[in-house]
């Protein structure tokens, strides 16, 4: 294939990549509030929808943000949530915003793919590489997960940060390459710049969540090389080994003295309900780890085929096949070239990142033990994505350089195929994982991964559009009837069709529009406002709104977080 044809290709598969996303992972179905953030964005804009400076000091209130005060290791993402929360109650005034839409979608979408594309080229892959890798990892759960369902940004942030470290701290390695052993890094245009610019990103990701402490060795993997030839060796060390020494130190001494004196709380990580103790961490280590490894790795690369869940939809089952078929292929034509036994630069890379890659089940696993397993990458795994598509991509280079005229005949169909099935397995992994929030006692954690629950089943892409369609029009005709807006014309037997039809597949009581509010059982209807009382009294703020509705034969009360001022 011409090089102008490979390059125009992998545009349309990135832009059929955006349309799925847009069009049906983020309908008004698949893509939801999570029920705990409706308390914390309800206090959060107790001082009115505007910014003000106080939302700074309002974001170390982990007690309400966290839900357990002594969770204080994330203050940039508790900051963020409250500015994103302010963001959203702004956009009411204009337009019914989407579920889970957040500022930092932008950055997500434009930004990270861009440094993760820049990562790839630093790093010595060709561009036809670089931007499939790229393609690969925005359609895996580990990226989509945190953005389908709107919660605490910590994930998301990581991923943002992770990325744009890895695109800073690789264009350094590049830039270095042409330098000889002992050479200055006053060589390297801006180089303390970029390098202070690096440490300043890894900083935030280690207070964004726990898991962006992982971007610390991914960084240092990438600029081992760089550090180990300059003469400032021992100036970059010691500026690389102090940050984990300062982290440390923020994390015991100065982020409580800041909460003892904004909000006069004495705090201790120690004491907060998740944290692993020794004991119990290393007997659910034991137990726990090969638990981790299996469903970690049984969801990506995808080889666990599950015959007994895919048979009841055979199109996927034959597309799993092509893609497990595509994945040996490439297997083969890795080890063919021994590409293992070359140790270059790249080759290196790949076996260190896997040793990482290792290493954060291990991690995961602890940090996990005391509240469950694992949650696969959904969620908790989400940087574990980040690394497997690092390696997979260094895999694809290395089939790519051995020229096998198969593989770079077909690569534009090969790559359609693993995003392909990457955004299908991520569509039905996201579908039952929204269930499994919403209704936690029928839907265990454990029965996913085992396969007593078949999310094949549990999930119809053309229900779901329906019922999107339908949350759609309640919430336009809503926002319109508050808003006093001009309304929309809607046919009125449409409405009735959306009424029939979530009667009809919501038998189990639980009402699917999550789109603005939170359902409540009319019984809870007083302890609900009281909820909200706090709120209430905010300046001149109306809000929530409450109705009551009859769906089916299923009474419920729609608390709407939707706020304006009078």
């Amino acid at each position: 294939m011409k090089k102008a044809d490979l390059h125009w290709s992998l545009w349309a598969i990135l832009f059929l990549e955006y349309l799925y996303i847009f069009l049906i992972l983020l309908n008004y179905d698949l893509a939801w509030i999570n029920p705990e953030k409706v308390s914390s964005h309800a206090w959060i804009l107790g001082n009115g929808s505007g910014f003000r400076w106080e939302d700074i000091i309002r974001s170390f209130n982990t007690g309400v943000i966290e839900i357990d005060q002594d969770r204080f290791s994330r203050p940039i993402s508790n900051l963020v949530e409250v500015f994103d929360t302010k963001f959203r109650s702004i956009c009411w005034n204009f337009f019914p915003p989407h579920p889970s839409f957040s500022f930092l979608w932008f950055l997500s979408f434009i930004c990270l793919p861009f440094f993760l594309y820049r990562f790839f080229i630093n790093m010595g892959c060709s561009l036809p590489i670089a931007f499939s890798g790229m393609c690969l990892y925005l359609s895996s759960i580990g990226f989509l997960g945190p953005i389908v369902m709107l919660f605490h940004p910590a994930k998301g942030l990581v991923n943002l940060l992770g990325v744009g470290s890895l695109c800073i701290a690789s264009s350094l390695y590049k830039k270095s390459i042409t330098l000889g052993h002992g050479g200055s890094i006053k060589d390297i245009p801006g180089f303390w710049k970029w390098f202070i610019l690096l440490l300043g990103v890894m900083f935030l990701a280690f207070f964004s969540d726990e898991t962006g402490l992982f971007i610390y060795p991914l960084n240092l993997i990438v600029l081992f090389p760089l550090i180990k030839k300059v003469k400032e060796r021992r100036i970059l060390w010691i500026c690389f080994l102090l940050l984990p020494v300062v982290y440390l130190i923020t994390l015991s001494w100065l982020l409580p003295l800041i909460h003892l004196i904004l909000r006069n709380e004495v705090v201790n990580l120690f004491h907060y309900r998740a944290t692993p103790h020794f004991s119990v961490s290393f007997r659910a280590f034991c137990n726990n780890f090969w638990v981790n490894v299996w469903w970690l790795f049984s969801d990506y690369p995808h080889l666990l085929l599950n015959t007994k869940n895919l048979l009841a939809c055979w199109p996927i089952l034959v597309l799993r096949l092509v893609y497990s078929a595509i994945i040996v292929f490439i297997g083969y034509l890795f080890f063919k070239r021994k590409s293992f036994c070359k140790f270059d630069f790249l080759t290196s890379r790949f076996f260190l990142f896997s040793g990482l890659l290792i290493a954060y089940v291990v991690f995961q696993t602890i940090l996990l033990s005391a509240e469950i397993q694992a949650w696969g990458v959904w969620w908790y795994g989400n940087l574990f994505c980040l690394i497997y598509f690092i390696i997979f991509t260094f895999i694809l280079q290395k089939a790519w350089e051995a020229k096998n005229k198969t593989f770079q005949k077909f690569f534009v169909l090969i790559i359609f195929v693993f995003v392909l099935e990457g955004l299908i397995y991520s569509t039905y992994r996201i579908a039952v994982f929204k269930r499994q929030n919403h209704d936690f006692k029928n839907y265990p954690i454990a029965d996913i991964f085992n396969g007593t629950i078949n999310p094949y089943t549990r999930f119809n892409f053309t229900d779901s559009l329906q019922k999107s369609r339908c949350a759609y029009i309640y919430t336009l005709l809503k926002w319109s009837d508050i808003k006093h807006k001009r309304m929309p014309l809607v046919d009125p037997s449409e409405i009735q069709q959306c009424r029939s039809l979530l009667a009809r597949l919501d038998r189990d009581a639980s009402f699917p529009w999550e789109v603005l509010y939170l359902p409540v059982d009319l019984e809870q209807k007083d302890r609900t406002v009281c909820v909200w009382k706090e709120v209430r009294k905010s300046r001149g703020e109306h809000p929530i709104y409450i109705e009551s509705e009859m769906v089916g034969n299923i009474n419920k009360v729609f608390v709407f977080l939707w706020y304006s001022s009078k």
